[in-house]
């Protein structure tokens, strides 16, 4: 389930959330400006500090169970794979772990991120239907 909630750079505007979550953080026009994992509330005071946090509009966030932290580390890599986020800098340099030689199937799947790889001549991403 995912959650969502408009923000501006007022305190009282951080969302109260327990737990683990994967959360994006948007600019007015809904373009990525980071994605990241962690305790919702402490993450966004730390953002706060940075020179683009007034910039950011809109968060969403996905709550995830705390035996599910591999889980939560990929998929965060996965999107931010997917999304270029502009202010991550982890994951942009991310190059994909992809067989040397072709699988029968023609589809294979990174090992570190999730993401699903096809093969027709060359190799193209073929869909992200986990989310």
């Amino acid at each position: 389930m995912t959650a969502t909630v408009r923000i501006g750079v007022h305190p009282d505007d951080v969302p109260r959330v327990n737990g683990l979550v994967l959360y994006r953080l948007y600019d007015a026009r809904a373009g990525y400006l980071y994605i990241g994992s962690g305790v919702l509330a402490a993450r966004l005071v730390e953002h706060r500090t940075k020179p683009w946090f007034p910039r950011v509009e809109m968060v969403t966030w996905e709550p995830y169970p705390a035996r599910a932290e591999k889980r939560l580390r990929q998929d965060e890599l996965r999107l931010i794979v997917l999304h270029q986020p502009r202010f991550n800098g982890k994951g942009k340099n991310h190059r994909c772990h992809l067989p040397r030689h072709i699988p029968v199937s023609g589809v294979s799947e990174c090992r570190s991120c999730g993401l699903v790889w096809l093969f027709d001549g060359y190799w193209r991403l073929w869909r992200d239907d986990r989310r």
